[in-house]
């Protein structure tokens, strides 16, 4: 992602199974990873919280529900 600055330092990423070659430039990002997702192991090298499951378990995942809903609880809003 080229966003502008202003807009980048609003934004807040939860990414799942990540496969880009970097992480955007943004106001905060977690990044979680299924233990058996090797499509994601191969294409993303940033850090990226373990969680159970495969490539295509994510939104199956009790455990990355939770994890999303903590993440977006902690997010502030913005009203523009």
């Amino acid at each position: 992602l080229r966003l502008p600055a202003g807009l980048a330092a609003r934004l807040h990423v939860f990414a799942y199974g990540p496969v880009a070659r970097r992480a955007p430039d943004v106001a905060r990002l977690l990044c979680v990873r299924g233990r058996g997702d090797w499509i994601s192991r191969l294409g993303w090298r940033g850090p990226a919280l373990p969680v159970g499951g495969g490539h295509l378990d994510y939104l199956r995942s009790a455990e990355v529900r939770a994890l999303c809903a903590d993440f977006v609880a902690a997010t502030p809003c913005a009203s523009t």
